[in-house]
């Protein structure tokens, strides 16, 4: 069992002051990591995580209920992609080159609404995919999963 500590620093100088800060989260717990780079090809959808509250009925699906933290990196530095997370509803998000986009957790939330009205109602992560709408440039993309360790029986 590990801590995974994650550290988020913004800095920056204006008229000639320094401004930014740092702020770092420990989660406890881990026993698993899952991280990969995959090839997201021009014009294409794909799936780079699958999740289930059983994985073992499922290829290659990371437990739902145990994934305690999520980043995914747009590794590209010229190409945008479009990062969907899928539950029963799909929240989609845009990374620009360079960009990261950071979750928490893959149990209970994700919700979208096509309202305006909020919609509070959270739910899991099932999949998460990358759309490279880009007719002729592929992008890389980083995934890295920190999952809790496996509870003794």
């Amino acid at each position: 069992m590990a801590d995974l500590v994650t550290q988020i620093t913004e800095s920056v100088v204006l008229n000639g002051a320094a401004r930014g800060s740092t702020n770092s989260m420990t989660t406890t717990g881990i026993g698993d990591v899952l991280e990969r780079i995959v090839t997201s090809f021009a014009s294409t959808t794909t799936v780079i995580a699958a999740f289930a509250a059983q994985p073992h009925t499922s290829a290659s699906a990371i437990d739902v209920d145990r994934t305690r933290y999520i980043r995914v990196t747009n590794l590209d530095e010229v190409t945008t992609v479009t990062l969907s997370i899928q539950g029963t509803t799909t929240f989609s998000v845009v990374l620009k080159p360079l960009d990261s986009f950071i979750l928490n957790g893959a149990e209970a939330v994700m919700s979208g609404s096509a309202t305006t009205a909020p919609n509070i109602s959270l739910v899991d992560v099932k999949s998460i995919m990358v759309v490279n709408a880009d007719a002729t440039l592929n992008a890389r993309i980083e995934l890295f999963v920190g999952i809790a360790e496996v509870p003794a029986t």
